[in-house]
Protein backbone atom coordinates (compact mmCIF):
# COMPACT_ATOMS: atom_id res chain seq x y z
CA UNK A 1 0.00 0.00 0.00
CA UNK A 2 2.54 2.06 0.22
CA UNK A 3 3.32 5.32 3.05
CA UNK A 4 0.25 6.95 3.60
CA UNK A 5 2.09 9.33 6.42
CA UNK A 6 1.59 12.46 4.66
CA UNK A 7 -2.33 11.62 3.59
CA UNK A 8 -4.98 13.01 5.47
CA UNK A 9 -6.99 10.24 6.89
CA UNK A 10 -9.93 10.79 5.81
CA UNK A 11 -9.08 10.73 2.36
CA UNK A 12 -7.19 6.89 2.59
CA UNK A 13 -9.21 4.00 1.05
CA UNK A 14 -11.07 1.79 3.66
CA UNK A 15 -8.22 -0.53 3.71
CA UNK A 16 -5.39 1.65 4.36
CA UNK A 17 -8.10 3.22 7.36
CA UNK A 18 -7.98 0.03 8.80
CA UNK A 19 -4.51 -0.74 8.66
CA UNK A 20 -3.09 2.81 10.32
CA UNK A 21 -6.15 2.33 12.93
CA UNK A 22 -4.53 -1.32 13.86
CA UNK A 23 -1.38 0.96 13.62
CA UNK A 24 -3.23 3.56 16.50
CA UNK A 25 -4.05 0.88 18.83
CA UNK A 26 -0.43 -1.02 18.71
CA UNK A 27 1.16 2.26 19.57
CA UNK A 28 -1.79 3.38 22.18
CA UNK A 29 -1.45 0.19 23.96
CA UNK A 30 2.89 0.53 24.06
CA UNK A 31 2.55 4.26 25.43
CA UNK A 32 0.14 2.79 28.06
CA UNK A 33 2.38 -0.16 29.39
CA UNK A 34 5.12 1.87 29.55
CA UNK A 35 3.54 4.13 31.71
CA UNK A 36 4.36 3.60 35.42
CA UNK A 37 3.07 6.15 37.79
CA UNK A 38 3.33 4.29 40.55
CA UNK A 39 7.40 4.04 40.05
CA UNK A 40 7.04 7.72 39.13
CA UNK A 41 5.71 8.60 42.36
CA UNK A 42 7.23 6.34 44.68
CA UNK A 43 10.64 7.78 43.67
CA UNK A 44 9.45 11.57 44.55
CA UNK A 45 8.27 10.20 47.51
CA UNK A 46 4.47 11.09 46.73
CA UNK A 47 1.32 9.77 48.16
CA UNK A 48 -1.51 8.58 45.22
CA UNK A 49 -4.75 6.68 45.37
CA UNK A 50 -5.98 4.40 42.53
CA UNK A 51 -8.92 2.09 41.69
CA UNK A 52 -9.22 -1.54 42.67
CA UNK A 53 -10.64 -3.89 40.02
CA UNK A 54 -13.98 -3.71 42.67
CA UNK A 55 -14.06 0.02 42.62
CA UNK A 56 -12.58 0.45 46.03
CA UNK A 57 -9.70 2.95 46.06
CA UNK A 58 -6.30 2.38 47.60
CA UNK A 59 -4.33 4.95 49.07
CA UNK A 60 -0.57 4.57 48.40
CA UNK A 61 1.81 6.44 51.11
CA UNK A 62 4.60 7.58 48.22
CA UNK A 63 7.07 6.32 51.24
CA UNK A 64 10.00 5.46 49.93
Amino acid sequence: MGDTADIPYDELAPEQRAVTRHQWDVDIRATREALNYAERFASKGRAYVEAASDESVIRRSGAR
